[in-house]
């Protein structure tokens, strides 16, 4: 089992009633932003229990955050907790309100002009206003960990951030509060739950008996209570363990290696693109060698309701570029400038590429169809189908072998992009005295690294003030740190 350092701040106040309990949590004189979502507090009675459990503070309340929260909704906010001059935030509802409120909290203390620059990385994160959760829908265990998902709609990016400031001091977890969600959401929960869970189990072996038992222990209670809870929405047993199962899913306590699976899909993805470009090169190579009959109206029509679904699922997907302008993975982390020409693909979701070149290849394979099949009708040269087709899978192949090169990175551990590893060398021996004499950096998922350090040091200070040094490099969630003290001059 490899070496790892576990902490987790937040308390946990659960049960039924527990609502009230936030009244000794939260310092009488605070003055208190309430955030939530689009309002269905006020309609299930949890609204009233916050505020009653409130009761004299100052309290200011900003409403509206969106289903995977935006920065700038979040920006709205912090505009209301700095006219309020508010200095603790209660989250109240899901992971994305959760979320958002964790990085408000950071970007309350940034005194910089823009704080995007806390999730990619170009400035550090100072400090954060006291956060605590009142958690109206399991799924994502945000109301416990340290990192939150946050959409720039301006720039069309999704990353995460990560820093221990953003652990909630505490977290509410009362099982009635999801007593009137509808089956949709509770069925929704269970499966993010259950996939957070099984991205974390279904890595390379790490020897880690005790985090793969709990793995297993949780993935048999999301199957048992999952469909308790949507039979039966009183089965409150059912609720408890259904909510704190969701909440151990992803609080980092069997988290190393988790991502791969991301990975993993994308490879799966690119061999499947591969065997796609060799069927059309010998289906092309057949048909040129015993040329068919081509309905050529119809055909055309064909390939353009092929084009119209695949740009389709293009806009949905979003535009996909190769400057690292969308990455996503849940509470995966990430600086765009830490990738050289070696890993230009290292921090994305190489799943989501995947399917965005999977039905990219459909439009262009689209779009040369409809012009050779034009240009065969206009001018009788029924050769240029298979002669398209063919250039057609040339291109296919090579993003494919392109998107294995990438995947096949992560799953085997190579070495993280070097600017990186040159920012955690500078990290480690800022103060001069430490020399990094080893250092290990691969990629464990969608932008998050694991690194093994051996320090050596005249002066030695114990690991965790070399780790407290990389704290300002949110994409490494996994440090190892071996201290030597030096013999010598080093």
């Amino acid at each position: 089992m490899k070496s790892f350092s576990y902490a987790n701040p937040t308390r946990i106040l659960f049960g039924v009633g527990q609502i009230a309990a936030i009244a000794k949590q939260i310092p009488e004189s605070a003055r208190v932003l309430m955030t939530y979502g689009g309002g269905s507090i006020k309609a299930n009675g949890v609204y009233d229990q916050v505020v009653a459990a409130l009761g004299d503070r100052e309290v200011a309340e900003f409403g509206g955050i969106e289903p995977n929260p935006s920065y700038e909704t979040m920006m709205q906010a912090a505009a209301v907790a700095r006219a309020h001059k508010s200095d603790f935030i209660l989250a109240v509802g899901g992971g994305s309100v959760v979320d958002g409120s964790k990085f408000l909290a950071v970007a309350l203390k940034h005194d910089g002009p823009d704080a995007w620059d806390l999730v990619t990385g170009k400035a550090k994160v100072k400090g954060a206003v006291p956060l605590g959760a009142v958690l109206t829908l399991p799924a994502t265990g945000s109301e416990s960990n340290s990192g939150a998902v946050i959409t720039n709609k301006a720039l069309g990016a999704k990353l995460p951030i990560m820093h221990p400031a953003m652990f909630p001091a505490f977290a509410v977890l009362d099982p009635e509060t999801t007593r009137t969600l509808p089956p949709r959401q509770v069925a929704n929960g269970v499966a993010d739950a259950f996939v957070h869970v099984i991205e974390q189990y279904l890595t390379q072996p790490a020897g880690g008996m005790v985090q793969d038992a709990y793995a297993e222990a949780l993935l048999r209670t999301l199957v048992a209570v999952g469909p308790k809870t949507l039979a039966d929405p009183d089965d409150m047993d059912a609720r408890a363990n259904l909510m704190w199962a969701a909440n151990q899913a992803l609080n980092g306590r069997f988290s190393f290696g988790t991502g791969k699976i991301n990975a993993l899909a994308g490879f799966t993805s690119a061999l499947i693109l591969l065997a796609v470009a060799f069927g059309m090169v010998w289906e092309s190579v057949a048909r040129w060698l015993d040329p068919v009959a081509i309905a050529y109206g119809q055909a055309i029509a064909v390939a353009v309701i092929g084009l119209a679904v695949n740009g389709g699922s293009m806009l949905l997907l979003g535009e996909h570029d190769h400057d690292h302008d969308h990455h996503h993975d849940h509470h995966d982390h990430h600086d765009h400038d830490d990738h050289d020409h070696d890993h230009d693909h290292d921090g994305e979701d190489t799943n989501r590429r995947a399917a965005y070149v999977h039905v990219l290849t459909d439009a262009l394979t689209s779009v040369l169809a409809i012009a050779a099949l034009a240009a065969g009708w206009m001018a009788g040269a029924a050769w240029l189908d298979p002669l398209v087709a063919v250039l057609g899978a040339v291109l296919i192949a090579r993003w494919a072998v392109g998107l294995i090169r990438d995947t096949a990175a992560v799953l085997l551990d190579f070495q993280g992009p070097a600017p990186l590893r040159e920012k955690i060398r500078d990290a480690i021996m800022s103060d001069r005295d430490a020399e990094v004499a080893d250092l290990h950096l691969w990629s464990i998922g969608v932008g998050r690294y694991a690194a093994e350090i051996m320090v050596i040091a005249a002066a030695p200070l114990p690991p965790e003030a070399y780790k407290q040094r990389l704290a300002g490099l949110p994409q490494i969630v996994h440090v190892g740190v071996e201290v030597h003290r030096c013999a010598g001059d080093h």
